[in-house]
């Protein structure tokens, strides 16, 4: 959300989140936005003889940035009507709309996200300083290894990372010769910005951990200091959406 936020507030750039979370996607309740249709709906048109690029705009649901979002199933059931190819033609169809996509994954490979995998310009895989995950991201890069997936392809992020846990971030970073494309803080202020239904670089761009955010994805946003300026240039209507008091979020 953070990255599709980032993306939107480029002039006339148009960004989508596909929420490949199937069984529990939570992009949308993130957002506190109400989807009327999810992936599953698109499919469905596609059945009724339609072509997804012409009507894929009309099954996302916008926040107020101006970031598009194609929500999960509503049901975990669901998801096991989806199909590989199902996944590959919702994201061409969002491709040929949108300058940019983004598939946010469950913490899990299969057939589906694989699927998305092989369409992808550019993977963000993600730890936190703990040795089960660490282990689990050595493992998930052996198997791209093996999928001929290159590795060029491929970036690491350690998110939630803390001093005193008995694992330190410059012993991780030994682990893995590629390094870090960020290491972020463990932060309160990710939390709040969930509950107020925000990216924690809009609720609060001045906070660390939104700094190292934005300078974590300099390489596809651009410069760092150009995202930060156009942050602190949102609009009027948009900085009092900011300060609004938070509602309860809804369930997607």
């Amino acid at each position: 959300t953070n990255l599709a936020y980032m993306l939107a507030r480029q002039p006339g750039h148009k960004v989508c989140i596909v929420d490949l979370d199937l069984q529990f996607g939570e992009v949308s309740t993130a957002l506190h936005l109400r989807p009327r249709y999810t992936i599953c709906d698109v499919l469905q048109r596609e059945d009724d003889g339609n072509e997804l690029s012409s009507v894929i705009e009309d099954y996302v649901v916008r926040h107020e940035s101006g970031l598009a979002v194609l929500a999960a199933p509503r049901d975990p059931s669901e998801a096991d009507r989806i199909e590989p190819g199902d996944v590959s033609r919702v994201i061409q169809a969002v491709r040929e709309k949108f300058d940019t996509v983004i598939v946010d994954t469950p913490p899990y490979l299969s057939e589906v996200v694989l699927a998305a995998f092989d369409m992808s310009d550019s993977l963000y895989a993600i730890a936190t300083l703990d040795l089960p995950s660490v282990r689990n991201m050595g493992v998930f890069l052996s198997t791209m290894e093996r999928l001929k997936i290159p590795q060029d392809n491929v970036r690491l992020i350690l998110n939630k990372a803390e001093t005193g846990v008995g694992i330190d971030v410059e012993q991780v970073t030994k682990l893995f010769s590629q390094g870090f494309s960020a290491v972020l803080p463990y932060a309160k202020e990710v939390s709040k910005s969930i509950n107020l239904g925000l990216p924690v670089i809009a609720s609060n761009p001045g906070a660390e951990i939104s700094r190292r955010i934005v300078a974590g994805f300099r390489e596809l946003t651009g410069h760092v200091d150009e995202i930060e300026n156009a942050l602190n240039a949102a609009p009027s209507g948009w900085r009092r959406f900011l300060h609004r008091t938070p509602s309860p979020a809804p369930l997607a």
